[in-house]
């Protein structure tokens, strides 16, 4: 019983260490949480844009780290406020109420996050943090829009339509 014992220890340490590392490769692809949403990671970026239709989320993915989301928060308001439309500057005073889902993709050798905005009240709908929340209608509860890190730039923003 003791040669048992002595050969059941070891192995119960090598499952409990192939759990933890499988758990931490699962984790490495979850995205990572920050105070307004979700960054994805660059290969479950890859994985979503295959099945988005918009063509300029193509090409090489990296992940955004939480300092460039902060920056970019810090000027997403301000961005928003002085667009000319008037469902930007509803959506700025709002913006607190959004939740958010940042992707990081290279477009002609430039990094850019996307950011895809919606409705706090749709979180709850679905599971935002794993995959890419696509509506199309729904007005100022969904909003996208890239950002240059390099140049600390916003552009092509779109706001839902209504239905």
């Amino acid at each position: 019983m003791a040669k048992l014992r002595c050969v059941r220890a070891p192995l119960i340490a090598i499952v409990q260490i192939l759990f933890v590392s499988m758990a931490a490769a699962n984790d490495a692809d979850r995205g990572a949480p920050v105070s307004a949403g979700v960054i994805f990671s660059s290969s479950q970026a890859e994985r979503i844009a295959k099945g988005w239709p918009e063509p300029s989320v193509a090409g090489d993915y990296w992940t955004p780290s939480a300092a460039e989301i902060a920056d970019l928060e810090r000027v997403l308001p301000g961005y928003l406020a002085e667009f000319d439309d008037a469902r930007a500057r509803a959506i700025a005073g709002k913006l607190a109420t959004y939740k958010r889902q940042y992707l990081g993709y290279v477009d002609h050798g430039e990094k850019f996050i996307w950011v895809n905005a919606f409705c706090d009240d749709f979180a709850s709908q679905t599971d935002w943090t794993e995959r890419l929340v696509v509506v199309l209608d729904g007005g100022t509860c969904f909003f996208n829009v890239r950002y240059s890190a390099a140049r600390m730039r916003f552009e092509r923003l779109m706001i839902n339509g209504e239905a």
